[in-house]
């Protein structure tokens, strides 16, 4: 069963009455819409506003930092993460690792690379010796 020529499905017809809105034409209307009482961007109130902003952050981390240390201090670490539970307290942090950590410094080579104890050169045919085996081989 096939539909009559011309004909165009619901679905179809939702698609092609959506109007295409170039993207330079968008931005000037949405710039329409904000008003005329906005301020431009200079280099001057860029930059200022940079420096507040940054001073902001700079602030709001230290306010962060000073309630951590008050928590630590009074022993609630139950927001705290591992890193700011070591920086609080370094006396913790041993400089070795845990025991059952390895370390594989020993086994470096002077290149950055690491030495094998076994040579698997030998185990492992070269492809010259494989195509020796397989024309030795008669098919029947």
């Amino acid at each position: 069963h096939a539909l009559p020529p011309g004909f165009v499905l619901k679905k179809d017809r939702k698609l092609e009455e959506k109007e295409e809105i170039s993207l330079e034409d968008f931005l000037e209307t949405e710039r329409h819409k904000l008003g005329s009482n906005q301020t431009p961007v200079t280099l001057e109130s860029f930059t200022a506003w940079k420096a507040a902003r940054q001073a902001r952050k700079e602030a709001e981390e230290q306010q962060s930092q000073n309630a951590k240390e008050k928590a630590y201090k009074a022993g609630k670490l139950a927001n705290m993460s591992g890193r700011d539970f070591f920086q609080f307290n370094p006396e913790l942090d041993d400089g070795e690792g845990d025991e059952d950590s390895f370390d594989f410094a020993q086994y470096r080579n002077a290149d950055g690379g690491y030495h094998q104890d076994t040579d698997y050169s030998e185990a492992v045919p070269s492809a010259d010796t494989v195509a020796e085996g397989v024309k030795e081989l008669e098919i029947e």
